[in-house]
């Protein structure tokens, strides 16, 4: 009887650190993220299939997203507490977490038009998300 109440008790433990670790701070340092800049600067390379769309959550409930082609850079504010993501293909929000140097296999857009998003800071400590094809062979825009 002991024996199967420790191991219940600790399928339990795995458990619950299995949420904190892959649930919880994902979305929540997205939504804690505190700017030291008033801009985040997006770039996406030529290589990506499709056009990618940044949003900005701030906890007042507005919107802010900028769309950016491949080859280009765009722009978007940066606000202390909001939620960042990209918009996939199906136009819903995936939260973007930038304490995780790169996340991999985010769809996008049409035709498994798949991203890996990579953060970084510019000279100044400014956020930068370095957008490139993904290394993963996913295609969640089915």
């Amino acid at each position: 009887m002991m024996h199967h109440l420790t191991v219940r008790s600790a399928s339990i433990v795995a458990a619950l650190a299995a949420l904190i670790l892959f649930g919880l701070p994902h979305n929540m340092a997205a939504q804690n993220y505190n700017c030291l800049c008033d801009h985040i600067t997006i770039n996406v390379d030529l290589a990506v299939a499709c056009k990618v769309t940044f949003c900005v959550l701030p906890p007042n409930g507005a919107k802010n997203c900028v769309t950016i082609a491949p080859g280009t850079r765009g722009s978007a504010p940066c606000i202390s507490g909001a939620v960042l993501g990209f918009r996939d293909c199906h136009g819903n929000l995936v939260t973007y977490d930038p304490t995780i140097p790169c996340q991999l296999g985010i769809g996008v857009g049409p035709n498994c038009c798949t991203i890996d998003a990579c953060a970084s800071t510019d000279v100044n400590g400014c956020l930068v998300i370095n957008v490139r094809p993904s290394i993963l062979d996913v295609c969640p825009c089915l």
